[in-house]
């Protein structure tokens, strides 16, 4: 875990998966995350 004044960081857990599934998965925010294709829910479920 990584801890600042505003921010702290932690590993994914498996409880992350359908947030970031969204999140990666939103054209609207592909040129800010580098996203250049849709990401499908097996590969998150490896987490």
């Amino acid at each position: 875990m990584i801890s600042g004044d505003k921010i702290v960081l932690r590993a994914l857990e498996s409880v992350d998966i359908d947030l970031m599934y969204q999140w990666e998965n939103d054209q609207n925010i592909w040129p800010v995350s580098g996203t250049l294709v849709p990401f499908h829910v097996i590969l998150w479920s490896s987490l």
